[in-house]
């Protein structure tokens, strides 16, 4: 039996967010019309009224990610001048649709593209926050940055399941070895 549609009007935030939820739990396949539609609980009309198409949907799912996952809490983060920027894009990041987003990357050019943009915006980001916090020339920062990234997504790919909590003092840890502090922590 097919779920009635429910008479309340979904925002684009909302068809957006259900998308990235069908992407982390089903892949690209659930980011098919049909697919789309039934987890909204809303009808073909219902989302054709906020996307011209299919493709201009997949196009404006992967800027709200970009955007949510990466621009906003740069933003956030320099708006209040934390020095935790690094933690905070880390436990920012959902390792599902980190995962999801990058395995629709292998199969659409516009989300490879945004995945490339995010990457590198991410590693200068992380850049930036090492040359303020340590006073490093910006090469060593990138290198630093670079690692670091690499470090974390790696992370959240092997070990989706950890928990914020253990990122965090996997995090400590790799600071401590880079910095020389806390040597005598085993």
């Amino acid at each position: 039996m097919r779920k009635k549609p429910s008479p309340t009007r979904l925002a684009l935030r909302d068809w957006l967010r259900i998308g990235l939820v069908q992407l982390a739990a089903h892949g690209p396949a659930g980011l098919q019309l049909e697919n789309i539609c039934r987890a909204a609980g809303k009808t073909r009309g219902s989302f054709y009224h906020h996307f011209k198409d299919h493709d201009r949907f997949c196009r404006t799912l992967v800027e709200f990610w970009r955007f949510e996952n990466t621009d906003r809490i740069v933003a956030q983060t320099n708006k209040t001048r934390d020095t935790r920027g690094g933690s905070r894009l880390a436990a920012a990041l959902d390792p599902s649709i980190e995962r999801a987003m990058r395995n629709f990357a292998a199969v659409n050019a516009h989300a490879k593209a945004a995945l490339a943009f995010v990457d590198k915006r991410r590693v200068d980001y992380l850049a930036q926050l090492n040359m303020q916090e340590t006073g490093m020339k910006k090469a060593a920062a990138t290198e630093l940055a670079e690692i670091e990234y690499a470090g974390l997504i790696g992370y959240l790919l092997l070990f989706p399941d950890r928990g914020e909590d253990r990122l965090r003092k996997v995090g400590k840890r790799l600071n401590h070895m880079i910095t020389g502090e806390g040597q005598q922590e085993k």
